[in-house]
């Protein structure tokens, strides 16, 4: 049985409850909505604009017992900030650098994600600046590298 379901409800919850956060909309899987001015900042889990949904993971055998599988996988998550005033770019980059922050220092605060694994870290993927007419946006793409003995 994969511990893949309970990780990523459990990182939802707690990205969901963080204080750090509170002011990104968060979503389990696609952006459903552009972030606004309500919400400049969307943190999306287990999905990427251009590849869809962004989970991966192997499950090798640890033993000849029945259910001592070992598991890793790495759920994929984006951060992307908003504004529409160009100008604002070296706000929006670090706005999205705090939010990284805080999801690092979240998942750092318990790296068994309420018990659904043995560890959890976060790595940073790339980040990518982008300026139009309609203003600036600024995306951190990030992953939770997961393991499950």
């Amino acid at each position: 049985m994969t511990a893949l379901a309970a990780a990523v409800d459990n990182l939802l919850a707690m990205m969901r409850v963080d204080p750090d956060l509170s002011t990104a909309q968060i979503f389990d899987g696609p952006l459903i909505v552009e972030p606004s001015l309500h919400h400049d900042a969307a943190i999306t889990v287990g999905w990427l604009p251009d590849e869809g949904y962004a989970i991966e993971w192997t499950t090798e055998p640890e033993s000849l017992a029945a259910g001592d599988d070992r598991e890793d996988f790495t759920i994929t998550g984006a951060i992307s900030v908003v504004n529409g005033d160009v100008r604002k770019l070296p706000d929006i980059r670090r706005r999205a650098v705090a939010l990284l922050t805080a999801i690092r220092s979240l998942v750092a605060s318990d790296r068994t994600l309420r018990g659904a694994v043995s560890t959890a870290t976060v790595n940073t993927v790339s980040a990518a600046p982008t300026q139009d007419a309609d203003g600036a946006a600024f995306t951190i793409y990030f992953t939770v590298a997961i393991t499950v003995f």
